[in-house]
């Protein structure tokens, strides 16, 4: 037979692991994001930020993570990958050159999810996906 004390314990601790899964359950996931950017010509600069919220993991709460996306295009055909991850992405990548288009796009778990363009410094590729905070 079970002390009825031991059985208000027992009760107390399946009750609370519900409560905290139920509320794992309603906040965001991450996802793993590739941002990718290739270009129309070799030897175009690029250079910007993404900024993923992540949600934490035993708090729940957000945190934002940047990345710094910024190289040259050395190859058409040889697209440059950064990765994170997170729940919302917002990207903001510029071609450095006054001539050539520089191409964004974000993967999410290897599938294309959004693409921008950016023809110039003062015209950058703004990409925004996900769930806000």
């Amino acid at each position: 037979m079970i002390h009825p004390q031991r059985r208000t314990l027992h009760l107390l601790f399946v009750a609370n692991l519900i409560s905290l899964l139920t509320g794992c359950a309603s906040q965001s996931t991450n996802a793993q994001f590739t941002v990718r950017v290739s270009g129309n010509s070799n030897g175009l600069p690029f250079d910007g930020q993404c900024t993923a919220q992540k949600a934490g993991f035993w708090s729940g709460e957000s945190v934002a993570q940047d990345l710094d996306v910024e190289g040259t295009v050395t190859s058409v055909s040889q697209p440059q990958d950064f990765e994170t991850s997170g729940y919302f992405i917002y990207c903001t990548v510029a071609n450095q050159s006054a001539t050539g288009t520089i191409t964004v796009e974000l993967l999410q778990d290897g599938n294309l999810v959004a693409r921008a363009q950016s023809p110039s410094p003062d015209k950058p590729a703004v990409i925004e996906f996900g769930q806000k905070p």
